[in-house]
């Protein structure tokens, strides 16, 4: 049984009845549908996250759900090669962001780079928040071959930030786009952390949040691409945007649960979702102060 979706998802099934798709991608308690109009509808237990785009069901396992099966879509329920899953009584999350006025982050970033630095994946490129933050200093550290690699571009990405140049930023961007491992490439989840800040504290206007998408179009994976389609829209994971909401929450100091678990997220993306959010936010505070 289907016991949760996203309003994004019931809003966008409710306008395409009868659609027809096939599973395009297959992980541990989840999968992606491709339906007919190329948008990938995930599908996850009831132990996961929900995505942007997305509904759960009510069983922690999923079995027989192979890579090419055929997804039939009608109203209250989705059919699998014969097997129907209803959704007579559904719950619906709102996974979009709100925007708000930066607050005091100190303490909070702290929080944030001391997890990232002891707790988050050193398979990613996260570690070159040892190059970023002039706090952290680690003179044995050696890199990984991901963040030896793509560190001078990634440098250089942050540097246009830093200078406020928005086109050079722009132009920077296709030389780290699709790089690193996962199906959501690490360098991508680090942007993904880039575009979430921008769009919660409007530093940028919707268009140009377009823009940024339209730079990454075609140049990494499909699921990578559905990711940061939705976050320039600002709707993000459930994980992600109960971290968001804490962090530019005045009123809570201690964002230590949500950032464990946005690490739990992936092998990888969690931990570089952070880093990106660490990066652009500590970027935007150092000019507010």
């Amino acid at each position: 049984m289907i016991y949760r979706m996203t309003t994004c998802l019931h809003r966008y099934l409710s306008k395409h009845e009868n659609l027809t798709g096939n599973v395009h991608s297959v992980f541990d308690g989840a999968f992606n549908i491709l339906d007919t109009n190329g948008h990938l509808v995930g599908v996850v237990s009831s132990n996961k996250d929900l995505g942007p785009f997305s509904m759960q069901l009510s069983e922690e396992k999923l079995s027989n759900i192979l890579q090419g099966k055929q997804i039939k879509f009608y109203p209250k329920k989705i059919e699998i090669e014969g097997v129907q899953y209803k959704y007579d009584t559904l719950e619906l999350v709102d996974l979009s962001l709100s925007r708000y006025k930066l607050p005091n982050v100190d303490s909070k970033l702290l929080n944030l780079r001391e997890s990232i630095t002891h707790e988050g994946s050193k398979d990613g490129i996260s570690q070159l928040i040892y190059s970023f933050s002039d706090e952290l200093d680690d003179k044995n550290l050696v890199l990984n071959e991901y963040s030896e690699f793509i560190k001078d571009r990634l440098l250089s990405l942050l540097e246009s930030l830093a200078d406020e140049d928005l086109e050079l930023f722009l132009n920077r961007i296709p030389k780290v786009i699709g790089f690193g491992p996962g199906l959501t490439p690490s360098a991508d989840d680090f942007i993904l952390g880039i575009i979430i800040v921008l769009y919660s504290l409007s530093i940028v206007t919707d268009t140009f949040l377009k823009r940024i998408y339209e730079v990454c179009q075609n140049k990494t994976t499909k699921i990578s691409e559905e990711m940061l389609y939705h976050s320039i829209h600002g709707h993000v994971s459930e994980s992600y945007k109960k971290l968001i909401e804490q962090l530019f929450n005045d009123s809570n100091d201690d964002i230590s649960n949500e950032i464990t678990k946005v690490i739990e997220v992936g092998s990888t993306s969690g931990t570089d979702f952070l880093f990106g959010v660490y990066c652009m936010t500590s970027l935007i505070s150092k000019k507010e102060a």
